[in-house]
């Protein structure tokens, strides 16, 4: 389950922002995509785990309690949005 308590958000000079809410303050930012950052999603499963695509052809998952990139996947289109499926 997503905690409520985060909130992201996605830049087009493609950075990655995650912020608690709960203490209003941000908690991770990263430089994600070369191109603009278009869309992210968090895992149903795992609230640490959020997902994002860019303009620049990839796809990148980011630990966001470790604040590190865990993979990165180069596809063969710009891709404009991203989600989970529901059962992660």
């Amino acid at each position: 389950m997503v905690s409520p308590h985060l909130f992201g958000v996605c830049f087009k000079k493609g950075f990655l922002s995650i912020y608690n809410t709960k203490k209003l303050e941000e908690i991770f930012q990263v430089k994600a995509h070369m191109g603009e950052a278009m869309d992210l999603a968090f895992s149903p499963l795992n609230d640490k785990l959020v997902c994002t695509v860019g303009s620049d052809e990839t796809m990148k998952l980011f630990d966001v309690i470790e604040k590190k990139s865990v993979k990165g996947v180069q596809v063969s289109f710009k891709a404009s949005s991203c989600c989970f499926a529901p059962d992660g």
